[in-house]
């Protein structure tokens, strides 16, 4: 059992040392459908990214492991050099309109939105779903705040690719 203890510290050291940053290891919840699991997923997504961002090895790849679902919110990148997204497992966007729609003050908002970034990679065999649904009805009723899945603002973006991944019904084109 103490090996097994021991295990588990040395392989988060050796995780981390490739440069592998996996959100689970930045407090992100599995399989939760709340608006507080959205805000945490979110902000572990966000620290993920801004350790990958600040690594001096370049092997700066985060991770969303397979097997779980991740509700997130929106998400906003800038100055990101080099960064790996890999997306094993499902990248799921809350739809509690009521809550989006108040903290976003009826605002547009991006899912995921990158600012002056360069060689930023989407990869992994999962999910990113924008569970547009709900989203598109109330669209369809005149309220339209629906956030645009993935935009990528104008200055210094460059090559930025998507790879192997199924995006599902994104709330807005």
């Amino acid at each position: 059992m103490g090996f097994l203890l021991n295990l588990g510290p040395l392989f988060f050291f050796f995780h981390s040392c490739v440069g592998v940053y996996d959100i689970t290891q930045y407090n992100a919840v599995e399989n939760i459908d709340t608006w507080e699991a959205a805000v945490q997923n979110t902000e572990a997504l966000a620290q993920a990214i801004s350790a990958a961002n600040a690594s001096p090895t370049e092997d700066r790849t985060v991770w969303i492991p397979s097997g779980s679902i991740f509700y997130f919110k929106n998400l906003t990148s800038t100055g990101l050099h080099d960064i790996t997204i890999v997306v094993d497992g499902t990248l799921r966007l809350n739809n509690d309109l009521s809550r989006w729609n108040k903290e976003m003050a009826g605002k547009k908002q991006e899912a995921l939105y990158f600012e002056d970034c360069e060689g930023i990679h989407l990869t992994g065999t999962g999910t990113i779903d924008g569970q547009g649904l709900p989203w598109w009805r109330l669209a369809y009723l005149g309220v339209d705040y629906r956030p645009h899945f993935i935009e990528f603002h104008e200055g210094n973006i460059s090559s930025c690719c998507f790879n192997s991944h199924n995006f599902n019904t994104q709330p807005c084109f």
